[in-house]
């Protein structure tokens, strides 16, 4: 976002800017921003930004805990379901790349208004639509002025706020967009026990409607500078390559992983993405500068990224699931469940910057990996039994060492990068924490479901010829008698495949900790460098 504002900034600002011409980067490590001078009113147009900024985690939030309720209502599984906010994220990390440009085409403000008027129409035909495949193309679609929302309100905000009052504007965005996965599945337990599911979306239509009241406060702002060319051949590679990976990984267990459509899939998908690569070699204004991938700082720090960003959206599909399927739980009570662990991961990332900042971006990496790893595999004990307390424990414990990574994994990966690689390496690295993670995630939703079935049925098996006539007995004499015996199994089924899947989201996390020790880690941000880096 730092090329974004920085042609603006010096058009505005008069003598700061002289001498450069428009449109030209920052300095190294500084954020782009007004200068420190008295600006009027400059707190109007920073709801803006918030609300924008809030935007995507709030909407994945609330409907994390709606899973069980949309499925039951479209006649869809869990699996589906979860493949329906897949695609969700595939529309927003397709989107990335595209924001820049797009601001600097058309200036922050415009692009702002619009993707917010563009996110309240397909949210309301989210909320509107018939069947799942539907609305699993308005999802998707939906996704791209969330993605879109992510960016341009991080340059909303440094153009907004002056230099000195931006380290307290980044403190109240971290507190407010990182409470929203905390908070809001509270909110959409109550939305869809005191109304249905569907009530969420026009939730989040008010949010962004809010955003669009706000952003009357914005300063005016100058014509912004020429865009490049726009890579359309690049950016459609990258599109289709990802969507076709992601609909073979996603719907491999389903169709059978060396079943034909599943095989063309991958094969589209990969000779896609090498189409991708070669044109962007061979452009002068790629999409995405493949020159990145020289740095091995930034090829290890994608690898740490994705497992973070795993991480954080994998507990945030699995748990609330568990909780309703296995435990019982309402909405409401397994969004309470959340709450703790949001507050320690908030808690911790305060913390995190400041120690990375005092020892280093290594030790503090190791430990919150460690932390991690540790939080993930005591989940292993999670049983249809376990004391709710107990879970809110583990879970904290947890989001200690995700807040402890979370800041120095995004800010190392790209704390080599020169200057001019900068920009890509942090819309890349972007993409990486929408897209991998939900691929991942959605590959494990399914192997989990996978391991369900054959768990049933392995139960079933140990009922021998002798039970059979009591059984059928039970049966005759209430058709409904042995639902509980069922449920219990299933949920016990849940309980088991579910512990297999954090016994492998645990160790993934400790195997990592051997990549910190690969290479050399950057400087440590300073604090008003984070919100930059990332806060997309």
């Amino acid at each position: 976002m730092t090329d974004v504002v920085s042609g603006a900034r010096q058009v505005d600002t008069g003598s700061s800017g002289a001498g450069a011409p428009a449109g030209s980067p920052a300095p190294s490590g500084a954020v782009s921003g007004p200068p420190t001078v008295a600006i009027r009113f400059w707190w109007l147009g920073l709801p803006a930004a918030i609300l924008g900024l809030s935007l995507a985690s709030l909407d994945q939030s609330l409907t994390g805990v709606s899973f069980t309720a949309m499925a039951n209502d479209l006649g869809a599984s869990n699996v589906d379901v979860q493949w329906v906010t897949t695609v969700n994220r595939i529309g927003m990390g397709i989107s990335i790349p595209v924001a820049v440009w797009l601001a600097r085409r058309f200036g922050l403000r415009r692009t702002f208004v619009a993707t917010m008027v563009l996110y309240i129409v397909i949210s309301a035909g989210c909320g509107l639509a018939p069947g799942l495949v539907s609305f699993a193309v308005f999802r998707f679609l939906e996704g791209f002025p969330a993605g879109l929302a992510a960016v341009v309100s991080i340059g909303v905000m440094i153009f907004e706020v002056p230099r000195d009052k931006l380290p307290v504007a980044i403190v109240l965005v971290l507190v407010l967009v990182l409470c929203a996965p905390g908070f809001g599945p509270v909110i959409g337990g109550l939305l869809v026990l005191d109304v249905q599911w569907r009530a969420v979306f026009p939730a989040t239509i008010v949010v962004a409607a809010l955003a669009l009241v706000a952003s009357l406060g914005m300063r005016p702002m100058p014509p912004p500078p020429p865009p490049p060319r726009f890579d359309a051949a690049g950016f459609a590679c990258l599109a289709v390559g990802i969507i076709a990976l992601t609909l073979g990984v996603s719907k491999g267990w389903d169709w059978g992983w060396t079943s034909y459509p599943i095989v063309i899939l991958f094969a589209v998908g990969v000779d896609v993405l090498a189409l991708f690569v070669i044109i962007e070699r061979q452009t002068a204004e790629p999409l995405l500068d493949v020159r990145l991938f020289t740095d091995r700082t930034f090829n290890v720090g994608m690898v740490l990224t994705a497992v973070v960003s795993i991480e954080l959206i994998g507990i945030l599909n699995f748990v609330p699931t568990f909780l309703k399927q296995v435990q019982g739980l309402s909405a409401i009570d397994a969004g309470v469940v959340m709450i703790p662990q949001a507050l320690t991961f908030v808690t911790a990332i305060a913390v995190a910057g400041l120690l990375t900042r005092s020892w280093g971006v290594r030790p503090v990496m190791v430990a919150g990996l460690a932390a991690l790893g540790v939080g993930q595999l005591l989940l292993t004990r999670i049983t249809v039994d376990l004391p709710r307390p107990e879970l809110a424990t583990i879970l904290s414990l947890r989001a200690v060492g995700l807040g402890l990574a979370f800041v120095p994994v995004l800010s190392a990966a790209t704390s080599t990068l020169p200057m001019n690689l900068l920009i890509p390496g942090i819309q890349f690295r972007t993409m990486i924490q929408r897209v991998i993670a939900a691929v991942a995630v959605t590959y494990v939703n399914g192997r989990a479901a996978h391991r369900q079935r054959q768990i049933l049925d392995d139960q079933a098996g140990l009922l021998g010829p002798a039970d059979a006539p009591a059984l059928y007995a039970q049966q005759q004499r209430s058709p409904t008698s042995l639902l509980p015996l069922w449920q219990q199994l299933k949920s016990h089924g849940v309980a088991q495949s579910y512990g297999e899947v954090f016994l492998v989201l645990g160790l993934v996390p400790l195997a990592c900790i051997l990549l910190v020790f690969t290479t050399r880690w950057g400087a440590p941000p300073r604090s008003d460098d984070i919100i930059v880096q990332d806060g997309a």
